[in-house]
């Protein structure tokens, strides 16, 4: 065999042997040599359809250990029964340690095992003798899924910052074999045989570009299962006949939904919130520079809070103007098109900061508005005795709602010069009306 080429044997002769074997027709540089089963007929026939599809000059092998120990074999296929998958795990690398063959890695089609025990006990067996190793998966590189991972992250993540949230479904029509249906072969049901593609598509989608997988880390991880149909009477006798399985004594859960929370390193709400901001302003700027508002942003990154607070669901556009009242009680609240998850102070901080605005944009008009209305002592402090906790860092979220405000200042003059009715100043700022608010804000002087 040339060395430029890989040798690969199978373990399993069944549905997901043949599978793999179609795809192979697609893979270069690599042979299918080999294939073992403890059915010497089907390890005979699976050997003879490899060679039938044009992949390599497959044989079979009477044992996993004689199919290590050829040379010719460089990696091994994992595409057996679930609840074969520790014993064969566990000549491979009885194989090796006893100095037979010269395999580089094996691939295990999903799941890896039965369970996290079986799963830790395979991974440390096959660490042990050095195995290069990995999971067969096919979605996460389905040339639809690339291309929306381009799309999302060139386009929606450009203007819209890092995206936080993603959502995967899958249907089938059921396992082709009979021992995958009892829940005590193959581990239980449709999580463990299907979800591993929704939860990897998802994780990868989220993953930036030219990043590892693991720098989003599954933190949380909640789910539900049900049987929804095939533990019903009807399905169950359909499922007898067909498979020759009684589901009826050995049900499994055939639907799952599950929600996983990642994170990433230094990635915190507040910290996904600013980054969105800053892509929005990339995309509101059209080119331009805002001194003022880049200045604004480098004044955040110096005075990041330590300790940023809960995380709350935020409201995003909290002001006066935005409450219904009936008589002086509020009886709802408006405008969630900004809603999020931040620390408690970002929804304070916009609520003062715009009081603030609109009261100088009315003492400009001469007119007096509500100059005692919304101080920020006493804002805290009824806050404060009504949620029963402290605000944390008020004078940063100030600092950001006065940025997030001069950005959209800045989009709204953008829209009135691409309507004609106004054109771009020699100093961009100008559009900022509160810039000599920012400006204090960033001396420190607007506190006094």
């Amino acid at each position: 065999m040339s060395n430029s080429r890989l040798g690969v044997g199978f373990i399993g002769s069944g549905f997901n042997a043949r599978f793999h074997m179609l795809g192979w027709r697609g893979v270069r540089d690599a042979d299918v040599l080999g294939v073992w089963s403890p059915n010497a007929k089907n390890a005979a026939s699976a050997a003879a359809f490899a060679r039938s599809l044009d992949i390599g000059a497959a044989k079979a092998y009477t044992s996993i250990t004689a199919m290590v120990a050829d040379p010719a074999i460089e990696a091994i296929w994992l595409t057996g029964p679930n609840q074969a998958r520790i014993e064969n795990v566990e000549e491979i690398v009885h194989a090796i340690r006893g100095g037979k063959g010269t395999l580089k890695g094996i691939a295990c089609e999903k799941p890896l095992a039965r369970n996290v025990a079986e799963a830790t006990y395979i991974t440390k067996l096959v660490k042990s003798v050095g195995l290069a190793h990995g999971y067969l998966e096919n979605q996460l590189w389905a040339p639809h899924v690339e291309a929306g991972k381009n799309l999302l992250w060139a386009r929606g993540a450009a203007t819209t910052g890092r995206p936080y949230l993603a959502r995967a479904a899958e249907e089938h029509s059921g396992p082709h074999m009979p021992w995958f249906w009892n829940g005590r072969l193959q581990g239980g049901g449709v999580l463990n045989d299907m979800m591993c593609h929704s939860a990897l598509v998802v994780r990868y989608l989220l993953c930036k570009p030219g990043e590892a997988l693991a720098t989003v880390k599954p933190v949380k991880v909640t789910g539900h299962i049900a049987s929804l149909k095939w533990s019903r009477p009807h399905y169950t006798k359909q499922l007898k006949k067909r498979m020759g399985v009684d589901y009826a004594k050995t049900p499994s859960e055939d639907f799952a939904s599950v929600m996983i929370e990642f994170d990433t390193p230094g990635d915190t709400h507040l910290r996904r919130h600013v980054e969105a901001q800053r892509a929005y302003y990339e995309w509101v700027r059209n080119g331009r520079t805002h001194p003022i508002i880049d200045e604004a942003f480098a004044w955040l990154e110096t005075h990041w809070p330590a300790d940023e607070g809960e995380t709350v669901v935020s409201w995003g556009d909290s002001r006066i103007g935005n409450i219904m009242y009936d008589g002086f009680r509020p009886a709802a609240v408006l405008d969630w098109e900004m809603a999020g998850l931040a620390p408690r102070g970002l929804d304070v901080g916009w609520m003062i900061f715009l009081h603030v605005f609109f009261q100088e944009i009315t003492e400009q008009l001469e007119m007096p508005g509500l100059p005692d209305f919304m101080q920020r002592d006493r804002v805290r402090a009824i806050y404060e005795a009504a949620a029963g906790v402290p605000l944390q860092n008020l004078e940063f979220f100030e600092v950001y709602a006065a940025l997030r405000h001069a950005v959209v200042m800045t989009r709204v003059h953008e829209r009135t010069v691409r309507f004609g009715q106004a054109v771009w100043p020699d100093d961009p700022d100008e559009v900022i009306y509160h810039r000599p608010a920012l400006r204090r804000m960033l001396d420190g002087t607007y506190w006094g």
